[in-house]
């Protein structure tokens, strides 16, 4: 046994000594920990509507007293999860980005901010409605469609498939998202942080706030990593139909 143990503390430790100090799987590993407090909170409400909704309706059925009465709880508890587990890789993309520049000595708010824009660069934005015209006469569905509309005709009703842009689904933001947010966070703060090593920055005068010119500083590099990423979501949807979120799932 003792020398099994011996062997282990020659030849083990230090490789894992190694690779638990390596700086991208640190500043995982914090980016993580970072977000513990959105991920708990999350999880108490909906611990919470477990008890308060989903056990009496199911012992009860729906719409039970009980269950009307803690409706306000209710309500709270799916607020407070719409802005916890829903924004969990958003949460994640910032704090990776942040972590990872502070590893390299960089400025570490704004490498928080260009990971979690370039993680948002590559998410889908727009979105479907269904939408039921229940006073048009399905006849005139052709005369729609010649101006350009998705109509489509049914029994006495017309549908109309609408598209929005501008919205952020929560497969893109949350838990589902993460592994994408690992990915673009990790590689467009990577872009970010090697462009400032290299000084290809705005250089500002001395007499200039430093807060003022740490942001000017972070243009450049910021602008590159981020368009990066949308250029490689455009070729993704050009070429393969899916967003980069969808492909890596």
């Amino acid at each position: 046994m003792h020398g099994f143990l011996d062997w282990m503390q020659e030849h083990f430790m230090p490789v894992a000594a190694k690779i638990g100090n390596q700086k991208h799987l640190v500043a995982i590993r914090d980016g993580f920990i970072a977000i513990m407090p959105i991920t708990m909170v999350g999880s108490i409400s909906v611990l919470l509507n477990v008890f308060v909704r989903d056990l009496p309706n199911s012992w009860w059925g729906d719409g039970n007293s009980f269950t009307a009465m803690m409706d306000p709880l209710i309500k709270v508890n799916g607020s407070v999860y719409f802005g916890s587990i829903t924004i969990l890789a958003l949460a994640f993309a910032f704090s990776l980005g942040y972590h990872l520049a502070k590893a390299y000595d960089v400025n570490p708010i704004a490498g928080g901010v260009i990971a979690f824009s370039a993680v948002v660069t590559c998410m889908n934005q727009s979105a479907v409605f269904d939408l039921v015209l229940e006073q048009v006469d399905p006849s005139n569905v052709s005369a729609l469609q010649a101006l350009g509309v998705d109509a489509i005709a049914k029994e006495d009703t017309v549908s109309l498939a609408v598209t929005q842009w501008g919205y952020l689904g929560s497969a893109y933001t949350g838990a589902t998202g993460l592994f994408t947010a690992l990915i673009v966070g990790l590689v467009s703060s990577m872009i970010y942080i090697k462009l400032m090593q290299a000084n290809i920055t705005i250089k500002m005068p001395e007499n200039v706030p430093p807060a003022v010119s740490h942001s000017f500083a972070a243009i450049i590099p910021g602008c590159i990593a981020i368009y990066v990423f949308a250029i490689i979501t455009q070729c993704c949807v050009a070429w393969g139909g899916m967003y980069p979120n969808e492909l890596i799932q």
